[in-house]
């Protein structure tokens, strides 16, 4: 997703709020916002451009929550867990 690599980054995301899975993504990380409107869009973007410091907290947010769930480690643990209970069933 491209969220993703905006997040590796370093940088926070502007998702569309129908989006059911970018925006659970965005509420879970704290890495960016779910818009909804035009006029929300320009708001987030008016507010990130404003404060880079709430910039990069977002985007370091979105980076730590794409490392945590995504990473290599993360989804073959989770395969793993999987297979083992497969395995004892």
């Amino acid at each position: 997703m491209i969220h993703w690599w905006s997040w590796l980054a370093g940088r926070p995301v502007l998702v569309h709020r129908r989006c059911a899975v970018t925006s659970e993504h965005v509420r879970e990380s704290g890495g960016g916002f779910a818009i909804g409107s035009f006029p929300e869009f320009c708001e987030a973007l008016d507010m990130l451009l404003a404060d880079p410091a709430l910039a990069n907290t977002m985007g370091a947010r979105g980076a730590d929550y794409v490392r945590r769930h995504y990473s290599w480690d993360a989804v073959c643990g989770r395969f793993m867990t999987l297979y083992g209970a497969l395995e004892g069933a």
